[in-house]
């Protein structure tokens, strides 16, 4: 089995970019699967701040296991010290992109009926989020992605915070986390 990373994934094309990384198409050569690999931008490489947000957004979103929210795969360093982290492949729309596309038929009841349940996936996911002290806080259509069989993924947990520890009712601490 191929252990660097240059020999692990096999790059098939940019996806996206961010302010602070770049998301490409991979195949995963030890697992025989497609993935998204979001690599830290070259220039945010050497910043400290910079490198914590990312190691963050990957942890934190590897914790919030729920089935909208995009599951992590691996965290880690290529061979030139650029951080990256692994996630499912979504194939499909973000949903301003679904919504722009209908034009004014987005608002046949039909389609408004399709909407109301992706919104009550989103719904659930940032339920769970918060349940885990967890609050996403760039929370818009381009960051729901909706698969080709109708599954719903909350995306870009960039800019996620942690809420403070906070007291329970019978006097405990809940905890953060990511310590």
């Amino acid at each position: 089995l191929p252990t660097a990373v240059e020999d692990v994934y096999e790059y098939r094309g940019e996806i996206g970019q961010g302010g602070m990384g770049t998301v490409r198409k991979v195949f995963d050569r030890r697992l025989r699967r497609e993935a998204a690999l979001k690599i830290l931008k070259e220039e945010m490489g050497s910043k400290h701040r910079e490198i914590r947000r990312f190691v963050d957004e990957a942890q934190i979103t590897g914790q919030l296991d729920h089935p909208n929210i995009v599951p992590i795969h691996e965290l880690g360093q290529d061979s030139n010290g650029s951080h990256y982290f692994t996630m499912k492949l979504v194939q499909g729309d973000d949903f301003e992109t679904i919504i722009s596309d209908l034009g004014e038929k987005r608002l046949d009841p039909e389609v408004l009926a399709d909407h109301l349940q992706i919104f009550v996936k989103v719904c659930e996911a940032v339920s769970f989020a918060h349940s885990r002290g967890v609050i996403h806080r760039d929370l818009k259509p381009s960051n729901i992605m909706v698969g080709e069989y109708g599954q719903v993924y909350v995306m870009d947990w960039g800019i996620a915070r942690l809420l403070p520890d906070l007291p329970e009712p019978g006097g405990d601490t809940l905890r953060a986390i990511v310590p």
